[in-house]
């Protein structure tokens, strides 16, 4: 016979004839393997039927009814709660802690009651609605399975069934996990500093894990032992260089090591070091030109400035960074005057403008200011100011009217000139010759003064040979009559 969940008579199911009847009590049990349940029976015309159950029982175990396929003769529904064992509770599975990855936990509550279960029986598949096959089984006392072959980042789906050695009850909800690896490696050792002086730079150095799963580096510092406040990702690298720190303070440091699935482990034992700069010494100044000037003449000051780092200008005197010159007569104050220097030539400068001439028997004194190019990290305060020792300059009347200095040249800081000095007596039109011993012209040089006094013009001789050669001074004022002068100079390379 046929009937409803709520055990009424179901209309209009075929007619049951006397040998389709059951001539034996109906079973409960897994025939196919497909983990549904199926219903066998013998009816009596000796055939055997096998109905497969096609709904379970709901969670709260107060089902009384299954329903079952059927053929067109034998259907029907039976109740399965006082046949079947009640399914567990709530299954639940999960990543299996610190397993490196590979396995995946699967936990359930045991049914409430006095029911005679012997084990349960766990069952696994890719899909939640795919084909389920048994992986294991725990005894009715354990309702924990690991399941050890679970592939790294695989989603797996589980139902879990109770037995009583005969049957088994329906299946659970299906629960999902996939596997992966939450181990921390081992921490890294042999942790040290590399004892090189770099500005603002510790170099940490450690030994590399050898876990194949190693995936990179953190390295952890701050000006606190055990508290660090920043961390740098150094990959996968024996050593890391912290950058842009302050000179002359401690810091402490560690290291931690981590994987390919994100985990990290415990931090290293504690370094500690303090940056230096491995640059402190201020540019050096020499070569300084001149000492003794004409008096009444205008005048360049010229020195050489170096630093192994070179020499930074930033073209705002004293604003700034730059390269000046710091004058006055009698001895230098507050308000003495600036002029900005430019580089000439290799580590040769020279001031911008000229200093204004003296009286004869006055004399000037200054300094020279610059700063190293030793500038890590984008500090300003890296860079050594350097200040020269103080420098004198006498005026004195001039030896003759016309003259050049240095000779012979080169000499001094005049490594590839040599300096005509000349005097004038209003707004003239100056031109200097230069001939070799035999008379031929090697240079002309020309020059319109706008006032009077000591004047001078520069002659780069850098190709220029070596030999004596003569000069002539020819000046024109704007109005009178034409002055020439002639004298004999010497270069020796």
């Amino acid at each position: 016979f046929a009937y409803e969940s709520d055990g009424s008579p179901t209309p209009g199911w075929p007619a049951i004839v006397r040998d389709q009847t059951s001539s034996s009590p109906p079973a409960i049990a897994d025939i196919d393997n497909d983990t549904k349940a199926d219903l066998v029976y013998l009816s009596g015309n000796g055939d055997v039927h096998v109905l497969s159950l096609i709904s379970n029982i709901d969670d709260s175990q107060n089902s009384g009814w299954a329903t079952f396929l059927h053929d067109e003769r034998h259907t029907g529904s039976y109740g399965s709660s006082s046949i079947l064992p009640p399914a567990p509770n709530k299954p639940q599975a999960y990543d299996t802690p610190d397993d490196k990855g590979g396995s995946i936990t699967i936990s359930w509550g045991f049914p409430s009651g006095d029911i005679n279960i012997t084990n349960y029986i766990i069952f696994r598949s890719d899909k939640a609605d795919g084909k389920y096959t048994i992986i294991g089984k725990t005894e009715k006392n354990n309702n924990i399975f690991i399941d050890n072959n679970a592939e790294i980042g695989i989603t797996y789906w589980y139902m879990v069934r109770s037995s009583n050695g005969k049957n088994m009850s329906s299946n659970t909800n299906p629960v999902s996990a996939y596997s992966f690896n939450n181990f921390s490696p081992n921490a890294p050792v042999s942790v040290y500093i590399n004892n090189i002086i770099i500005d603002g730079v510790i170099d940490i150095w450690w030994k590399m894990n050898e876990e194949p799963n190693t995936a990179g580096y953190k390295v952890y510092f701050g000006t606190k032992s055990q508290n660090y406040d920043k961390t740098f990702d150094a990959g996968l690298v024996n050593h890391y260089a912290v950058t842009a720190l302050e000179n002359n303070k401690e810091y402490f440091l560690c290291v931690t090591a981590y994987d390919k699935d994100g985990n990290e482990s415990l931090k290293s034992m504690e370094v500690s070091a303090i940056p230096k700069d491995e640059d402190t010494d201020p540019p050096v100044f020499s070569s300084f030109y001149p000492n003794v000037v004409v008096e009444n003449s205008e005048f360049y000051i010229r020195c050489e400035i170096k630093d192994e780092s070179g020499i930074y200008d930033d073209n705002t005197t004293d604003k700034g960074q730059g390269v000046y010159l710091i004058w006055d007569v009698g001895e230098l104050s507050e308000d003495s005057n600036i002029v900005g220097m430019s580089k000439l030539r290799s580590d040769e400068y020279v001031t911008d403008k000229r200093i204004p001439g003296q009286n004869l028997g006055s004399h000037i004194i200054y300094r020279i200011v610059a700063y190293d190019n030793d500038f890590d990290w984008g500090r300003l305060d890296d860079r050594t100011k350097g200040i020269s020792e103080l420098q004198k300059v006498e005026f004195t009347s001039a030896p003759k009217k016309i003259y050049n200095y240095p000779n012979p040249a080169p000499s001094g800081a005049y490594t590839d000139s040599t300096i005509f000095h000349y005097y004038i007596d209003s707004s003239s039109q100056v031109t200097i010759n230069i001939y070799d011993i035999s008379g031929n012209l090697v240079d002309s040089l020309n020059e319109q003064t706008t006032s009077s006094g000591h004047k001078e013009t520069e002659w780069n001789i850098s190709n220029i040979a070596s030999g004596i050669y003569i000069y002539t001074i020819e000046i024109q004022p704007d109005s009178g009559n034409k002055q020439l002068y002639k004298s004999k100079l010497a270069i020796l390379k």
